[in-house]
């Protein structure tokens, strides 16, 4: 099914590509393009936005960064699903911004523990920081993360201060760990009184589970993290192939 509708954005502090994926990106979080509808082609969207096709192509650059679009090669970009990418913080940032909707979190908690057992087969180091989150979308809370990241020098200078600008991800990069690859596993279980407080939804209510495993381009054990994602916010999305 061939899709177009437009949305025309008023707000400042965006590009022209940015805008055009925001407006896109709404629709799709709105459930207006479907997971697998087909986007018009970059020469309809370029003459219902007044753009170029680079400004097109950029603006679908965005949203395939944040897995919202899928491109197939001489068929053109369909909507992947209805939601952020789980597969890294900049998928989710980019998505929850340019939808116009940004997150923002609170740390919880940040301490140095032994590494856990059933980390030993990836992490060499004998202790992890244990990095407690909560995510908000407004003010209402929508996940918890718990990150383990292993204790080096590296790690400790930077630590000192805390994370770079709050985020794991941005604290791995500059000390050169930036996850690459990794695998990652969805479950769905009930949630216990002390995490259905902190999602403000009652205990044993069922949520999304994920718990994702990083390592860096030399395979060497980067991070550790398990999300409690409320599913109301959160859909689980596989892409394969043959």
């Amino acid at each position: 099914m061939m899709v177009c509708m437009v949305t025309r954005s008023t707000s400042d502090g965006y590009t022209q590509s940015e805008r055009v994926a925001r407006d896109l990106s709404e629709q799709i979080l709105k459930g207006e393009l479907k997971a697998g509808d087909q986007l018009a082609s970059e020469q309809q969207l370029a003459e219902e936005y007044g753009a170029s096709r680079g400004t097109i192509r950029r603006a679908l650059a965005i949203l395939k960064d944040s897995d919202m679009v899928r491109t197939r090669p001489g068929a053109g970009s369909f909507v992947a699903f209805h939601g952020a990418s789980l597969a890294g913080t900049e998928g989710w940032t980019v998505a929850t911004r340019v939808a116009g909707h940004p997150t923002t979190t609170e740390i919880l908690e940040s301490t140095i523990i032994p590494t856990p057992e059933s980390l030993t087969d990836y992490c060499l180091m004998p202790e992890v920081y244990r990095i407690a989150r909560r995510r908000f979308l407004a003010e209402e809370p929508i996940s918890l993360e718990v990150s383990m990241i292993p204790v080096n020098d590296r790690i400790k200078t930077i630590m000192e201060f805390g994370l770079l600008g709050g985020s794991v991800s941005k604290t791995l990069r500059a000390t050169g760990m930036n996850v690459t690859h990794g695998f990652q596993d969805i479950s769905s279980e009930a949630v216990d009184d002390q995490r259905a407080e902190l999602l403000s939804i009652p205990a044993g209510e069922r949520v999304l589970v994920s718990r994702r495993i990083g390592f860096d381009e030399s395979d060497e054990f980067s991070e550790f993290v398990e999300s409690w994602l409320n599913p109301e916010h959160f859909t689980f999305h596989l892409s394969f192939k043959e």
